[in-house]
């Protein structure tokens, strides 16, 4: 077992633990994957925090452990190494993979980002759409396809729904489709929009807990 000696430790991967661990020098455990997407800017901003603590050596782990162990001590348990920490207070802002007695993880909501490929003159696309519904966002985007020779545009949307909402067929990606073709038949006539795949992201509630050790 390997064994660390550090005053305060960040444990988290919302962007409310990276700016906290970032703006105050801290070290972290980062205990999930970013729940930020490529088309978003603060996943650039992420990337960049993260590299800077990292360079500092204050990314604690290069994978995201299995279980951290809040009880009594802090243990980081991972397939091959369990690794004691031994510090002062821990910045908790995620309950992730964590155990702690009277704290629980909880998932606030369901980010399901549905992404399509248009068939069509797809240049006619509007580069954003203003949300509906459920939809909260829907952005066009340049592409270049193996099956194609010039740039054209492809889809998404992106939904916020709960766990139910997730076995409804008012939400599966076939009605989202139906509802997308609605939309963009407003600027763009002719188009035909296929499932290239869906992105489910669990988001945990706000959590923050100080814990002394």
């Amino acid at each position: 077992m390997l064994s660390l000696d550090i005053d305060e430790v960040v444990v988290g991967h919302c962007r409310h633990a990276i700016n906290f661990a970032f703006d105050n020098q801290l070290s972290i455990v980062v205990n999930s994957d970013f729940k930020v997407h490529s088309y978003e800017p603060q996943e650039q901003q992420f990337a960049s925090k993260i590299w800077q603590l990292s360079m500092l050596g204050k990314v604690l782990f290069s994978d995201i452990p299995v279980v951290i162990d809040l009880n009594k001590k802090f243990l980081v348990h991972q397939p091959r190494l369990r690794t004691s920490i031994r510090c002062g207070k821990v910045h908790l802002f995620s309950l992730e993979r964590v155990l702690l007695d009277g704290h629980y993880y909880e998932v606030d909501y369901y980010r399901v980002i549905d992404w399509f490929d248009v068939r069509g003159p797809s240049q006619a696309l509007l580069e954003v759409y203003p949300p509906q519904d459920s939809f909260r966002a829907i952005q066009s985007f340049e592409t270049k396809r193996l099956d194609q020779k010039t740039l054209k545009r492809d889809v998404f949307v992106e939904q916020h729904l709960q766990e139910e909402d997730l076995q409804s067929l008012d939400y599966s990606d076939t009605a989202t489709r139906q509802k997308l073709s609605k939309i963009i038949s407003s600027t763009a006539d002719g188009l035909n929009l296929r499932l290239w795949k869906r992105d489910v992201y669990p988001i945990e509630k706000p959590f923050y807990f100080m814990l002394e050790l």
